[in-house]
């Protein structure tokens, strides 16, 4: 793989190399495989597929032009840090599903969905690449595999895969299932099973997940042992179910709403302490001891609420400050006046969008990364999926206004705004 440039369109691209020689003597089928990743993943496009541009032989030498991902693998961000936070398992996972619906409502089976095809763009998406084992459907009895030969990568390779049997989308879903389980604990679910005990049915279930992780909910450990079920036929039946399963629903209507009303509780407890410190303090220094009297010393103490604190992420822009000094009294006044100061409240998500890109850290360092996160909610077209993409979304803004990376009253109104889309 290299980096390069196309200097006919001016842009930057990937571009994989194949010794043809080579190929063919490593494996007969070798330059057939490589030019069919060209044609199976130039069939088809979706966002979180990497996209091929351009296909052929230079010199001896096979290659294809692809998009560059300027990212690390999943399998390097595992490496690197171990189990990941259970909401980013999630969205990594449901932006492949994502990938692999559009690939098989193609017609088209990955067969090597693991961890090192996975890359993760700075901008937040999650690309599946390498569709260079992929088969259609249609065409798997004149499969350019040679019989008895199974391509992939063991670990995350279904049981019916190992035995040799066609793949199909079950079979996808199952790899899925296994790279979900090593995200959330870091290891793979039959990590001393070799391929031949797992052909045989040894370890027909897979460890519960809560076994190695906690604060795993049980609703995804149980999605993670349907996909991982030894019998094709009890898991998930196709990518779009997975991904539905994966959409929350242990969560609670507004899980944005929830964290605010967590902040304003912690908030309102610390208020309430530095009062009664203070009143304390006062209470000490006017009271003379030198008279002997035991009498409480009469206080005047003016009733005032205290007032409403905001902690918002370091923008590089500057706020503007109010010249009467108020602050709104809660994120309903959003709806007639502003959400923050510089951004307009809106009740469409097109202008909403059109108003962050104009400033993306107006609301909190998450704001790029929210801006290719909205954008592609926006271009899903099909409403089950635009529906999950929403749902997905709504999750990942609670994570933002949670760690401080989004505004809080920037994350209410959007989830406002995607709420409607998300149950749809």
């Amino acid at each position: 793989m290299h980096a390069a440039v196309d200097e006919r369109l001016g842009r930057r691209v990937a571009v994989k190399l194949l010794d043809a020689e080579l190929a063919q003597s490593v494996d007969p089928a070798g330059r057939e495989r490589f030019l069919r990743e060209w044609r199976t993943a130039s069939s088809f496009h979706h966002p979180n597929v990497v996209t091929v541009f351009d296909a052929g032989e230079d010199g001896g030498d096979l290659y294809l032009v692809m998009e560059l991902v300027e990212g690390p693998t999943l399998a390097d961000r595992l490496a690197r840090g171990g189990p990941m936070p259970v909401q980013d398992a999630i969205t990594v996972a449901t932006q492949v599903l994502a990938g692999l619906a559009a690939a098989h409502a193609a017609g088209v089976v990955h067969r090597d969905v693991k961890p090192a095809n996975v890359l993760l763009a700075p901008s937040g998406e999650v690309k599946l690449a390498d569709f260079g084992i992929a088969t259609r459907l249609d065409a798997i009895g004149s499969s350019v595999t040679a019989v008895g030969l199974v391509v992939g990568t063991p670990g995350y390779l279904s049981p019916e895969r190992l035995r040799g049997e066609a793949p199909n989308q079950a079979a996808d879903v199952y790899s899925v299932g296994v790279m979900l389980f090593e995200m959330l604990t870091g290891q793979l679910p039959f990590p001393g099973a070799s391929p031949g005990e797992r052909t045989a049915g040894v370890s027909r279930r897979a460890p519960d997940v809560r076994s190695l992780r906690a604060d795993v909910p049980s609703a995804l450990a149980s999605a993670v042992a349907r996909a991982l079920s030894f019998d094709p036929g009890e898991r998930q039946q196709s990518a779009d179910q997975f991904a539905a399963e994966l959409q929350s629903p242990w969560a609670p209507p507004s899980v944005v709403r929830e964290a605010r009303l967590r902040r304003a509780a912690m908030a309102a407890a610390i208020v309430a302490g530095a009062i009664a410190l203070v009143t304390f303090g006062v209470l000490l220094a006017r009271h003379d001891f030198s008279d002997g009297s035991n009498a409480a010393p009469t206080v005047a103490v003016t009733s005032a609420s205290p007032p409403r604190t905001t902690t918002r992420p370091t923008s590089s822009t500057p706020r503007a400050t109010s010249t009467t000094g108020s602050t709104r009294s809660s994120s309903t006044s959003s709806t007639v006046a502003e959400i923050i100061p510089g951004f307009p409240a809106t009740t469409s998500v097109d202008q909403f969008l059109a108003q962050l890109r104009k400033d993306p850290l107006l609301v909190g360092d998450a704001g790029p990364k929210l801006v290719t996160a909205l954008q592609r909610v926006l271009d899903t077209k099909a409403p089950p999926k635009r529906a999950s993409a929403a749902a997905a979304l709504r999750r990942t803004i609670a994570g933002w206004s949670d760690d401080g990376s989004l505004d809080p009253d920037i994350a209410d109104a959007l989830d406002t705004l995607l709420r409607p889309i998300a149950t749809r």
